[in-house]
């Protein structure tokens, strides 16, 4: 049985005289999202969304009695009929609170003027109640986080796009992290952490440890790492070298004497470009008595490198694996050296034993390693494996297109600024905002026509807001940001001058335009209309503009919750979780969209995907 509430013709033209006295339509959502506010501000209570509905139900219809005799409502009266309508169901300590913050509300209009009322309703709703936090930092945390949150909405954020947020239209991620500027994810280049001047491979990993960590306090979604193992290959040639020329020493201590021309030796071990040695090049420095312990040495060099590195990679995953840190992906695959597919080895072992983090999105390549006859076959195989037992192996179709992903499978891919061999890393994300696919479609039964306006109108919005978040964060200055600037580690911002805004390396980003519903709705329709917009608004405005279909959990339950409150339970439109399902043409979105496939079958459509492991439930 479906919920539905009827708005009367005479309830829908009635005009709403604010506090101000300003005067606005009639909008039946602020007030369900206004009741469940009140449901809401109580701890541990039985109460549902029903226990909401109701109330909205009967405050609707003595509403709509009112409107047969009056033309006009104000903002007082809704209240007084909200208040009534608690009392007589029965929910007085519902009642209570929804009186109590009212009044506090009242109070602090007397002191305050209009532009600081939105602010303060933060101050006034923060709690002191201990069993609300976890211990006095996470108060603090807690406190920080809806203060900035609601600074935002007041000063920051356009009033049109704050009030599609609050009724459920759209959904702005990271709103209270607005007024810092940070920027969202970042594929962070390794060309720019590691040099031929790395002393070995620990010290490599240090290093980007350390910037990972430093990153963290300058942006707040997610990290990726584009060819993880071709970008250490200087380290694992450093420490190979140490090996070999270690060994080399503790030989001559046991043999006791000097091999000739030793120090030249050495030289040219530490001139060598690979670890693939021509050991007849060495031959000329052992006398014919020691040159069979030549090959010997090598090999055991190889040996002791293959542990470190294993060993290094296993601290480096647990030292990622720490609480409060950024989700990371690493890319692997496609190295063919042998110091490339050293590392991509031992990290697939190293996650094997604790297979719960980092991500590991694994490139697909023909010639490389899709068939059984290519040099990387066995990593694939590796890869496959750790897929079987965790879901933290994602895997990547690079015959499709040249991209760099995020953890949540955004892709970092095309730049309208580079016409040609695309730079994937010093980019990423700058900012995302989901739509509520499913209200449109409530609100626009079987008129496809006006479904298609209201969506083009609301991607009108979400990119004028997208917009004005980019300029917000590209208005500052490079000391603002110390290592994603000041280190240049963005992409162009070593072009920038003390005195200028970021915009010249922050337009290599991606703004996100995230879709919700998508199984909801005609898709093929919605990415065709969507799509047309965001190339359009890309050519305009020179920006990135990207459509993402992430089905995030909370996002996806809020915009249902409400639409369930507002529009009542409709069956096979609202009833059921929203999600996006499977897009198998990847081309149809632009970055963001993950499949899940059950065998390892892949064509010119998918670009990302995760194997449906054939694993037990038990």
């Amino acid at each position: 049985m479906e919920n539905k509430v009827n708005i009367v013709p005479s309830l829908q033209s009635i005009t709403i005289i604010a506090r101000d006295h300003k005067r606005t339509d009639f909008h039946p959502e602020k007030i369900a999202i206004a009741i469940k506010k009140g449901f809401d501000s109580l701890n541990d209570s039985n109460y549902s969304d029903q226990d909401s509905f109701l109330v909205y139900q009967h405050v609707i219809d003595q509403l709509a009695t009112i409107s047969l005799t009056q033309s006009s409502l104000s903002i007082e009266e809704i209240q007084d009929t909200i208040e009534k309508q608690l009392l007589k169901l029965g929910y007085e300590d519902v009642y209570e609170s929804f009186a109590s913050y009212r009044l506090r509300r009242s109070e602090s209009r007397k002191v305050f003027m209009s532009s600081q009322h939105k602010f303060l309703k933060a101050i006034e709703n923060l709690s002191f109640n201990e069993d609300d936090h976890d211990n006095p930092s996470q108060m603090l945390v807690d406190f920080g986080s809806v203060i900035s949150r609601q600074f935002a909405r007041a000063y920051l954020v356009d009033a049109q796009a704050v009030s599609l947020h609050d009724d459920g239209f759209i959904h702005i991620h990271h709103l209270p992290l607005y007024p810092l500027a940070t920027t969202s994810s970042f594929v962070v280049p390794l060309d720019k952490l590691i040099d031929d001047k790395v002393t070995d491979f620990s010290s490599a990993l240090n290093q980007i440890s350390l910037v990972i960590e430093l990153l963290q306090k300058e942006h707040h979604g997610q990290q990726a790492i584009d060819d993880f193992d071709e970008g250490l290959v200087v380290g694992v040639l450093a420490s190979f070298k140490r090996c070999f020329i270690q060994l080399l020493d503790d030989y001559q201590a046991v043999v006791n004497q000097s091999l000739p021309r030793f120090e030249a030796c050495k030289k040219q071990v530490s001139k060598l470009n690979s670890i693939d040695v021509d050991l007849s090049a060495f031959e000329k420095y052992f006398n014919e008595d020691n040159v069979d312990a030549l090959s010997a040495i090598y090999e055991q060099s190889l040996k002791y490198l293959e542990t470190e590195i294993f060993s290094m990679l296993s601290q480096f995953l647990q030292r990622h694996r720490q609480k409060d840190k950024l989700d990371l992906s690493l890319n692997i695959g496609l190295s063919t050296s042998k110091e490339g597919r050293l590392v991509a080895k031992q990290l697939l072992l190293a996650m094997s034993e604790n297979p719960e983090y980092p991500y590991i999105i694994f490139k697909c390549q023909d010639g490389i390693n899709l068939e059984f006859e290519d040099l990387n076959y066995d990593l694939l195989t590796l890869a496959l494996d750790l897929a079987n037992v965790s879901d933290v192996v994602m895997f990547q179709n690079v015959n499709k297109e040249k991209a760099s992903y995020l953890p949540n499978g955004i892709k970092i891919r095309q730049d309208v600024h580079q016409e040609n061999d695309t730079t994937l890393s010093g980019r990423g994300l700058l900012s995302l905002t989901s739509i509520n696919l499913v209200r449109l479609k409530i609100l626009n039964m079987d008129d496809e026509s006006a479904f298609v306006d209201a969506l083009k109108d609301l991607l009108k919005q979400v990119i004028n807001q997208l917009l004005d978040r980019y300029e917000f964060q590209y208005d500052k200055k490079i000391d603002y940001f110390p290592t994603l600037m000041g280190q240049q580690l963005y992409l162009e911002s070593d072009k920038l001058k003390k005195n200028h805004d970021l915009s010249r390396a922050l337009r290599h980003g991606l703004l996100g335009i995230n879709l919700v519903g998508l199984s909801q709705v005609d898709s093929d329709l919605v990415l065709s209309v969507v799509n047309k917009m965001i190339k359009k608004a890309t050519k305009k405005y020179q920006l990135n503009f990207g459509l993402v279909a992430l089905d995030f959990e909370d996002v996806s339950m809020r915009f249902q919750e409400l639409d369930q409150l507002i529009y009542g339970r409709r069956e096979g439109i609202n009833d059921v979780f929203y999600t996006n399902g499977d897009i198998e043409d990847q081309d149809l979105v632009s970055s963001g969209h993950k499949l899940v496939v059950d065998e390892f079958m892949i064509d010119d459509k998918i670009g990302f995907f995760q194997i449906k492991s054939n694993k037990s439930d038990e």
